[in-house]
């Protein structure tokens, strides 16, 4: 058995239909919530805060800002943190 040829079948060709799940939908805001969002970027704010007024979780808001505004945002951690537009 150990000197036995071996036969090596080929890995089976890719299904081109997609059997997994799709995902949920990515989020969208609407323009008056990003009106209201970008109102409380204009002092400093919290991202809780924030994440409520558009009614999404803290992670997904931090990366719908992030996305957004790019460079321009700013997130501080800790007790004086918080999330700041800065101005071009």
């Amino acid at each position: 058995m150990k000197n036995t040829p071996s036969t090596v079948q080929p890995n089976p060709a890719p299904s081109t239909t997609v059997t997994r799940a799709v995902g949920r939908p990515p989020v969208v805001l609407t323009a008056d919530t990003w009106e209201q969002v970008t109102e409380a970027l204009v002092q400093k704010s919290n991202l809780t805060v924030l994440a409520d007024t558009a009614n999404v979780s803290i992670p997904t808001m931090r990366k719908l800002l992030s996305n957004r505004y790019g460079h321009r945002i700013k997130f501080q951690r800790g007790r004086s943190g918080g999330v700041t537009l800065i101005s071009a």
